[in-house]
């Protein structure tokens, strides 16, 4: 599976809340709480390795040192103890933005190759885990690590192993296995293993809840080799409001406004690999899950997979698959990848006003992608009362209660839409300590949390300063993004493809500082590699590797200060 890790992270000290009865955000757990995740997991599988910096006080400087602090590594390398040990990791699996991407690294040693060390990266604010196979390639086989006088498991043996470890790391419970990844063709599952994707389930309501893992079984010795593991306990109702017949009629009916026809439902497939022409995500699954957003806060979705299909204007017929999320309590659709961060509609009570929902915003200039979207009405911004918690405020439904005060709050002054309550943003973030930056041309939120937001226009050094320390963020997050790749509803001739895409690399490019002429050479660099992977001409692996090295050129220039030309 691939992940990428994108952003900076929110100083937990400012969240701590002085008044008893007040709701606090989610606070980051020490490196010791986080070790013994790591050691449970380690222990259950039988890991035959050693983990180390597991407190403070073992780590290289006795100090936390985080991937974005250059200032102290480069102190700290002067007395030769140069060592990053919290890195960049998302909330879970589902991987929306988010404001808490943030994990402590453990090296571990692998026992059987000499030397050998992996990280195991924990999220502080989450607990979501994962390491990776200690073995390079296919070469390293049992035989080639000496364990091949142990009898080989069959899959059957080696899927209880899996449940086993499940039960023991996220509780006594009901669980299914939705996927098995047996080693590359060229490999023997006997020299290797096999991958299980494991879900905890409601055995109420057959619910995938937040309590999932990936393990890799050693095929020889039963080993837990590699982890992806999130345990996370359950804050909302896995009973749905809508069955899934009523979901997809709503998906149906919602692609077909955009002239598209469900042909078939699909219940068996499991993400990360192509389906009739389309590389779904990795996460993409059928069924009912409880998944969280970038504030963590927990919905209820039917995440659904169909194969579509369109007729082009000369009647020719094509078909793809693709995923769509519905809200199981309120039947929104959700947007699967959260590409369209606004979008707008007519206003039920007047054609001439419109609401915007706001699906995703910077929360000091971090991008955090939520599935209950803020709405913009009437020149207001409004955010749904359910978040009011996430950011630290008590709401009981008449007053805002938070470290700065409180303030009562006329019902007259809220928004009701979709039969959901919204609460004025700008009175939120007042009784926090909050302060929200609104681009109304570029229909763009900031709430800055650490800091007073400085008046730039009287200090254009300043300025420039922070501009320098954002462009690090702006090129993860074009790596992350990757080739822009649409799925259209109509066939599109190649000048309007190219102009699509164009579009979209000229977005992902406005955060960069780069003259006319570095401009407009990546932008035709990005334009080409992206309309290649849309037309097939390269693979989806090779467009990727590509789309990396052209970000690694911008970081050449833009970070490194090349001198090219």
């Amino acid at each position: 599976m691939r992940y990428y890790y994108v952003g900076w992270v929110i100083i937990a000290s400012l969240f701590l809340l002085q008044e008893q009865n007040m709701a606090q955000l989610l606070q980051p757990m020490t490196r010791e709480a986080a070790a013994q995740i790591v050691q449970g997991i380690l222990q259950a599988g039988q890991f035959p390795g050693n983990l180390y910096w597991t407190t403070t006080h073992d780590l290289p400087a006795q100090q936390e040192v985080a991937w974005y602090n250059t200032d102290l590594f480069a102190q700290l390398a002067k007395q030769g103890k140069a060592c990053y040990t919290i890195e960049w990791m998302n909330v879970s699996w589902f991987h929306p933005s988010s404001s808490y991407e943030e994990a402590y690294i453990f090296p571990l040693t692998f026992n059987p190759i000499q030397d050998r060390v992996v990280d195991v990266y924990v999220n502080r604010w989450t607990g979501y885990l994962r390491f990776n196979l200690p073995r390079k390639n296919v070469t390293e086989t049992n035989n080639a690590l000496g364990l091949g006088n142990h009898p080989a498991l069959t899959l059957e043996q080696q899927r209880v192993r899996a449940l086993e470890i499940a039960q023991k790391v996220l509780g006594a419970g009901t669980f299914i296995i939705r996927g098995e990844f047996p080693p590359p063709k060229e490999a023997n599952i006997a020299d290797w293993g096999t991958a299980f994707l494991i879900y905890k389930i409601d055995p109420q309501t057959n619910a995938r809840l937040l309590k999932s893992a990936i393990f890799w079984i050693n095929a020889r010795t039963g080993w837990l080799e590699s982890a992806t593991v999130i345990n996370r306990p359950t804050t909302v109702s896995t009973t749905p409001s809508l069955t899934l017949q009523q979901a997809r009629d709503i998906v149906r009916n919602y692609l077909s406004n955009l002239g598209i026809k469900v042909t078939k439902w699909v219940d068996d497939y499991v993400g990360g690999r192509i389906y009739h022409g389309v590389l779904l995500p990795d996460y993409v699954d059928t069924g009912l899950f409880v998944v969280e957003d970038g504030l963590l806060q927990q919905h209820l979705v039917w995440q659904l997979v169909y194969i579509g299909s369109w007729k082009e204007p000369t009647g020719q017929l094509h078909e793809r698959a693709g995923c769509e999320l519905v809200n199981a309590h309120t039947g929104a659709i959700l947007e699967v990848d959260f590409a369209a961060s606004v979008m707008y509609f007519p206003s039920p009570k007047t054609h001439r006003l419109k609401y915007f929902e706001i699906y995703n915003f910077a929360i000091d200039d971090k991008i955090t992608v939520i599935i209950e979207p803020l709405l913009l009405w009437n020149g207001r911004i409004y955010i749904w009362e359910g978040y009011a918690g996430n950011l630290g405020v008590k709401w009981d439904g008449k007053r805002l209660i938070g470290k700065q005060g409180s303030i009562l709050i006329n019902p007259l002054e809220c928004l009701s839409y979709k039969g959901r309550r919204f609460l004025p943003l700008r009175r939120l973030c007042k009784v926090i300590g909050i302060y929200p930056e609104w681009n109304n041309r570029k229909k763009e939120l900031n709430l800055q949390v650490t800091k007073k937001p400085v008046k730039m226009h009287s200090l254009q050094g300043h300025q420039n300063n922070l501009m320098e320390e954002k462009i690090p963020e702006a090129i993860e997050r074009l790596r992350l993004r990757g080739p822009v790749v649409f799925l259209s509803p109509v066939e599109l001739s190649f000048k309007e493809t190219k102009k699509t895409i164009k579009l979209f690399v000229e977005e992902r490019l406005k955060d960069l500082p780069l003259t006319e002429k570095w401009y407009e050479y990546f932008k035709e660099k990005l334009i080409t590699i992206s309309l290649k992977a849309y037309y097939g001409k390269l693979s989806p692996i090779e467009s990727e590797r590509e789309w990396q090295k052209a970000c690694d050129e911008l970081e050449e220039i833009l970070v490194k200060k090349s001198t090219k030309k």
